[in-house]
């Protein structure tokens, strides 16, 4: 009998922490930037990593983002971002990690290829895209940009 209590009571228990995991445990989507020794790290909605640095950085610039990205090869188009592997005839097979709502991004040309991302509004990526400009013509000895 008291062994069938325990057992019910370990249940509840369990059926609560999965009620509240499901409500409460999942962050919203985001697309996090963090500093890395000699670069930056971006982490898209899914945990995907991309990372540069700044001594590969051929080519930096704050452009508009096109209407159409284009293909995806890997990755999705979820909670109002796209990421993943895309394909288009500008640049090519390139990552790409945005919130679709924000129409500025970073484009970084590096020695792997292309990355096309941006921050949580126009502002934000404005600045960040000011931030890694700087950093990286630091790093390089005062690479231009575009």
């Amino acid at each position: 009998m008291k062994e069938e209590r325990e057992s019910k009571r370990l249940l509840w228990i369990v059926a609560i922490v999965a009620v509240f995991i499901t409500l409460f445990g999942h962050t919203s989507a985001a697309i996090s930037v963090s500093s890395i020794e000699k670069g930056i790290s971006l982490t898209d909605p899914q945990g995907g990593v991309y990372e540069v640095l700044y001594e590969d950085i051929e080519l930096i610039q704050l452009i508009e983002l096109p209407e159409n990205y284009g293909t995806c090869i890997e990755g999705e188009t979820d909670k109002g971002f796209s990421y993943g592997s895309w394909k288009n005839d500008a640049w090519g097979t390139y990552s790409l990690c945005v919130r679709n709502s924000v129409r500025e991004a970073i484009f970084i040309s590096q020695k792997n290829g292309v990355l096309v991302f941006n921050y949580e509004g126009t502002t934000s990526t404005e600045s960040f895209y000011q931030e890694l400009s700087t950093a990286s013509r630091r790093f390089a000895g005062g690479r231009p940009e575009s």
